[in-house]
């Protein structure tokens, strides 16, 4: 199952970093730059779901996490019409911190409800 979780962990960072190779004007000519900050956050926070679930380790989702923001922005530097910005990172920080934290949360909340969690119905 955690295999699984890896692959999809794998294919949500190639779209991630595909999106992050976009130049600046086709985002620009898709009226898409008013979602950038919600972009930051969300994709981010769907980061922190997926790792955490594929690492089962809060440590390691949070360092894979952490690390390909960092990567992600400074990828940004060589795309035409991007840029590192201090503020997408600290949203995608933001974001992934969330997503860690739900899916803490959420464990919890099944635990202490007796929900099964690994391929129980409600997962």
């Amino acid at each position: 199952m955690r295999d699984r979780w890896l692959l999809v962990l794998l294919l949500y960072t190639a779209a991630l970093l595909a999106v992050s190779s976009t130049p600046g004007a086709v985002i620009a000519e898709a009226g898409l730059s008013s979602l950038d900050i919600a972009y930051h956050f969300c994709s981010y926070l769907v980061l922190g779901l997926i790792a955490t679930r594929a690492f089962g380790v809060l440590g390691r989702a949070a360092l894979y996490g952490a690390v390909l923001a960092v990567v992600d922005e400074m990828h940004q530097h060589i795309i035409p019409g991007r840029a590192v910005s201090a503020l997408d990172l600290a949203l995608n920080m933001a974001g992934l911190t969330a997503g860690i934290l739900m899916y803490y949360l959420i464990n919890r909340w099944m635990e202490r409800d007796g929900i099964p969690r690994n391929g129980g119905p409600h997962v």
